[in-house]
Formats: C-alpha cells, sequence, structure tokens
C-alpha cells in the first residue's frame, strides 16, 4: 500500500488550479450528460478542473488534492453503479460513499476504460477502502497495478466499507469487482471458491455516506480525536482530514489515530509495522549508480513516505530514484531466501545487525522485473516462465528475533516502475512479499547526525568538515581525493579520504572515471581532451563491468585489476555504443597493457582468445 505525500517538496506550485463543488445529478450536468444512465445510487463528489504540466507524475497530482481544502459544500453525484461517465476536459473527481458488502470473501478490484481500445489504458484511478474499526485506509486497485496479487481485500458480508475513488482525466471509468473464498476450495478446480463472478459494481452496492454519532463528517476520524489534538472537526479533506500530515512527519491523519500518536508532533521514529521510502526527482538514467552519484543523495530525498511493506507500488512518474530503509525481524532461525524484483534498477542491501555499518550488497537487478509477476519469475520470448537471475536472490542464515538493517535502491528512467522484495522464509516453498509484522522504520543513528552514511567524528578527524571541500564531495559515495575509493571504503579501510597515496586495499571494485561534454564517437576524442586523463569530472566505483546510460556526450574510462580463477585459455568480448577498447596488461604494472578488443560504432560483441592466462594472479 503506497502512503501520500507529506508537504515539504511541491512540484505542483506552478499549476494553475481551479477548484470548484457542483450539484452532479447526472440529468443536469451536460459535462457528464448520458442519455443511458438512469440515476439511481447517491454518492458524494469533489471536482476539480486543472491544467497539468508535462513531467509531473499522476501520483504527485493526488497526492496534491488529497490536502485541497474544500471551499463549498459536497453535493451528489447519481450513478448507475461504480462507473463516472464520460466528462468534457480534463477533471479531477473524488467520489466517497459506501460499498454495501453482498458475500463475505476476498474481494479483487480491476479499472477499465470502456469503449476504448483494449490496449489503452484507463484514466489514472485509485480506489481506496477503509477498515471501519481500524479507521486504516487501503489502496484496493489503481490502474498502475492490476496485479489481483496485491488487489484482494477481505471483506465480511453485511458490514459497510467506505470507499474514495479519485481519478484524474476524462475517459469513461469504470470499477468492477470478483470475489473469491480463499477459505473455501472449489472441488472441481482446486482453486478458491467463487461467490461473485467478475462485474461493475452494481448500484445496490454502493450508497452515501451516514454521519456516526463521533464522526458527523463521516471522513473516518473520530470528532473526539480531533478534538484532542485541536483540528478543525468540519474538515474532511484538507490538513485536519484523513489524508492530511499536519506535523510534515509523513504518518497521515488515520495512521496517527490508528497508532494512538499525536497528529501535531513528528514521531515516525522505529515504529513498527512501516518502512521509510525517499524520493528523488528529476534524475535521468536508469541505473542506481545514477542515483548515487547525485548530488542532493543520500540526505537531501524530495519526498519521505512510509509503507507497510517492502514493496514501491507503480505510477510514481519517470526519472527518479528511490530508497526503502528500516529493520526486518526474522521470525525463526533458519535460512532465508531474498528475491528482488524492480523496474528499471535495483539493488538490495542487508546489514548484519541493526547498524547500517555492517550493510552489503546481497542482491541486484537490472533486467527491469514486470511488476505483474507472480511466483517471481520472469518469461522468456516464448512465453515460458524462467527463474529470476542469480542476482535477484541471496540466501542468508539469520537468527529468529533479531532485527536487521535493510536498505533498498531503485532507479527509474521512463515507463513503468515499481520495486519489490521479498523472501522465502524457512520452511516456506515460495516467496512471500516482507509486509508490516516484519519491518520497522528507520531511526536515525546518533553518531551519523547528518544521516548521510557517515559518522560524524570520522568525517571531522578526516577533513571531510573543511569549508573549502565541495559538500557533494563529504558524502559516503564521493571520492575527493580520486583514489578510486569512496569516502565509506576509506572509513572501513581506515585510510586518509584526502589523499591519493592512502587507499584501503582489498576492494573488490572497478574504478569509474567520466568526462561530461566530450564531442565526437571515437575514442580519440577523449584522449585529445585537455582534461585527460588528469581531470575526470566524475569519479566513482562500480562493481562489474556493465554500465551505461550516462547521457550524451562523454567519456568513461574503468580502472582495476583482474584475478583468473583457474589457469587456461579466455576469451574476452566486449560490446559498446559508440565506441569502446578493452585493454589488458601481462602484470599488474599498467604500462604493459595491451589492446586486446575494440568496438568503433554499434553495440556488437568483438572477442578475443588470450591463452595461457594464469590463475591467481593480477593483471
Amino acid at each position: 500500500m503506497a502512503l501520500p505525500l507529506h508537504q515539504p517538496y511541491n512540484p505542483m506550485k506552478q499549476i494553475p488550479l481551479f477548484f470548484f463543488r457542483c450539484m452532479l445529478i447526472l440529468t443536469g450536468f451536460p459535462a457528464f450528460a448520458d442519455p443511458e444512465l438512469k440515476p439511481s445510487a447517491q454518492v458524494l463528489a469533489d471536482v476539480w478542473s486543472f491544467e497539468l504540466p508535462p513531467g509531473v507524475a499522476p501520483k504527485v497530482v493526488f497526492e496534491q488534492w488529497r490536502t485541497q481544502r474544500p471551499t463549498e459544500e459536497s453535493h451528489s453525484l447519481a450513478l448507475e453503479g461504480l462507473s463516472i461517465p464520460q466528462r468534457e476536459g480534463a477533471k479531477m473527481l473524488r467520489v466517497t460513499g459506501v460499498l454495501n458488502i453482498p458475500v463475505t470473501g476476498d474481494y479483487a478490484f480491476a479499472i477499465v476504460a470502456p469503449g476504448f481500445k483494449g490496449s489503452e489504458r484507463p484514466d489514472e484511478t485509485e480506489l481506496w477502502i477503509q477498515n471501519d474499526s481500524t479507521g486504516e485506509w487501503k489502496l484496493a486497485q489503481t490502474t498502475g497495478n492490476p496485479n489481483k496479487r496485491t488487489g484482494r481485500t477481505r471483506m465480511e458480508a453485511g458490514v459497510p466499507r467506505r470507499f474514495e475513488l479519485w481519478t484524474m482525466g476524462s475517459k469513461h471509468t469504470v470499477v468492477e469487482w470478483e470475489v473469491v473464498d480463499t477459505a473455501v476450495m472449489d472441488a472441481a478446480t482446486g482453486k478458491p471458491a467463487v461467490k461473485l463472478a467478475r462485474q461493475v459494481i452494481p448500484a445496490a452496492a454502493i450508497g452515501s455516506r451516514k454521519p456516526a454519532p463521533d464522526d458527523v463528517d463521516g471522513d473516518g476520524l473520530l470528532d473526539s480525536w480531533k478534538k484532542l489534538h485541536a483540528m478543525d472537526l468540519g474538515d474532511s479533506i484538507g490538513p485536519n482530514g484523513p489524508w492530511g500530515d499536519p506535523d510534515g512527519d509523513g504518518l497521515l491523519n488515520w495512521q496517527e489515530q490508528s497508532a494512538g500518536t499525536d497528529p501535531n508532533k513528528a514521531d515516525v521514529e522505529g515504529r513498527d509495522g512501516l518502512v521509510r521510502w525517499e524520493i528523488w526527482r528529476g534524475i535521468a538514467g536508469r541505473y542506481v549508480f545514477d542515483l548515487k552519484r547525485h548530488s542532493d543523495f543520500p540526505i537531501g530525498p524530495h519526498e519521505v513516505r512510509f509503507l507497510d511493506r517492502l514493496e514501491i507500488p507503480t505510477g510514481n512518474g519517470d526519472q527518479y530514484g528511490a530508497r526503502l530503509r528500516g529493520l526486518i525481524k526474522a521470525p525463526a532461525d533458519g535460512e532465508y531466501t531474498f528475491h528482488l524484483a524492480a523496474d528499471d534498477d535495483a539493488e538490495l542491501w542487508l546489514g548484519e545487525d541493526e547498524k547500517w555499518q555492517g550493510k552489503r550488497l546481497i542482491a541486484k537487478t537490472s533486467n527491469a522485473t514486470g511488476s505483474s509477476s507472480i511466483g517471481w519469475k520472469l518469461t522468456d520470448i516464448n512465453g515460458r516462465p524462467r527463474p529470476l537471475a542469480a542476482e535477484q536472490s541471496a540466501s542468508l542464515t539469520l537468527r529468529g528475533g533479531r532485527s536487521y538493517y535493510i536498505e533498498v535502491l531503485q532507479k527509474q528512467d521512463t515507463a513503468q516502475d515499481h520495486c519489490t522484495v521479498a523472501w522465502t522464509p524457512p520452511g516456506a516453498e515460495t516467496p512471500e512479499v516482507i509486509g508490516s509484522r516484519h519491518i520497522v522504520s528507520w531511526k536515525p543513528c546518533p553518531s551519523d547526525t547528518d544521516d548521510d552514511g557517515l559518522p560524524d567524528d570520522w568525517q571531522r578527524s578526516a577533513g571531510l568538515v573543511d569549508a573549502k571541500l565541495q559538500a557533494a564531495m563529504r558524502q559516503a559515495e564521493a571520492d575527493p581525493d580520486l583514489d578510486g575509493a569512496t569516502n565509506r571504503e576509506e572509513w572501513r579501510g581506515g585510510s586518509n579520504p584526502l589523499s591519493k597515496a592512502d587507499a584501503p586495499a582489498g576492494q573488490n571494485l572497478l574504478t569509474s572515471e567520466t568526462w561530461t561534454t566530450v564531442a565526437g564517437r571515437k575514442i580519440s576524442n577523449l584522449i585529445s581532451d585537455e582534461r585527460y586523463p588528469a581531470k575526470p569530472t566524475l569519479a566513482t566505483r562500480i562493481d562489474n563491468l556493465d554500465f551505461g546510460q550516462e547521457g550524451v556526450n562523454y567519456g568513461v574510462r574503468l580502472r582495476g585489476y583482474l584475478t583468473a580463477p583457474a589457469d587456461g585459455d579466455y576469451q574476452f568480448s566486449i560490446s559498446g555504443n559508440n565506441a569502446c577498447t578493452l585493454y589488458l596488461a601481462d602484470s599488474e604494472d599498467k604500462f604493459t597493457k595491451r589492446t586486446i578488443s575494440r568496438v568503433e560504432v554499434g553495440t556488437r560483441w568483438r572477442s578475443f582468445d588470450l591463452p595461457n592466462f594464469r590463475a591467481n594472479r593480477s593483471t
């Protein structure tokens, strides 16, 4: 479930908003005119018209509207089922009401756009359902994630459930449901019994909210709770409504009420059942290292949210980087297999205990696993299932009852986006997404007050807080002395981060140096640049010889040592765009290097056989 963001970062400031409330009985509002529709069930609707600038994520728009304070009374919308007619011009609708549950079971929802081509998506839409006994809201379905695995909601017959349907655009939008009962198996199919076939949610199943004695405006927040915290009883949408976050700690008012915490006091650190989700926007590229080298990472996230599982949902826009972090609690001793699926690129880090200092990379993925992958399988070009690549899984022994630091880095470029972490616990046969029972939200480390991943005392003693040093060079992933080791590696290796002559030993990483604004398509264009080789624009460390998406007009040099695992004849291959050359030395002496393979243009493989390569010898 995705939780809306808090307010410090607002990319919508320049968007002209025109907020109005209207009487939306279908027979009297021409923008919704539909002669086939017979008014029936009454629900409340709020309407905004807007102009959406290019490049703004729909998810961001949803978050902004949830905290817009209304200026007029709500009015009724008459519907024949949960079906929002086509609109004239771009509109944002918030439809609120009650679902009258006909049968007990597991409800799956689908959002469709009838009348449009099968390949065309519906408008951006989210359906939220509230548990009236706890006040908690659940994202039941969204156009960005039609996967039924994450859309099932258990509901009891005869127990009404509040809902909010948010839809942005102009298409005819329909919400459907189907019901199965996982507690009852069909003898013929061996699957859960179907209680209700897929259909449009009918008019008989929806109705208007009815005020409760302690919730007069029907927003799900108790009036007594609002009074206790000096909140406006009549504010059902704005800062004092369920989606508001007056203290800016990332927890919404309905979550604060459920947890029994103060909505006016930031107190989200170390909270059971949540994990911290940080987002950096406006970062080009599709690889995690594009996030790591950004000047705002890791101490300046543009948005902070909290999730109740290790799963970043879809629909967050393009060109952003994200980080999940917190603690996971192992339920029992044994071997755990971790699984990582993401789009576009992601890394999974796990600590030796609760401290981030001992974190290590345990899994990574760059092959853009689709969000609808079920059972942690991919498909080949013929549609046959194949397992996840080895780098997307890791098996580790954990101790029951102990907590471990966990961190997920995700980089999104364009198109679809998501990231999910699952584990297969001891004795289990299938993976399960790591959920609220096993997570604790991040709590800052007292020895790292600026939260940049390095101890404050070490930064001071190493000279990294010197006013003459650029702020970006003080971060954990920076390399101010250009020796190929990051500040984090220098700290762990006990070396000087400002001395190129003092580098940590035993690092299984390569040095990556980038020169930007290098025009041309040949290696000679890089070599002839006056900044090459002494003055790279950026120096960092990577752990493999597969990289890319640096931008345009740049040159890169990777350097390091290669140790052969066994004696024998080796074949080296290289592929790149536009031009690349592979050099290999006869020993650790760089002056013995020679060209062994070259690509002039295009991304085709060129190979070279190297006989008599010696094991345990670095070259």
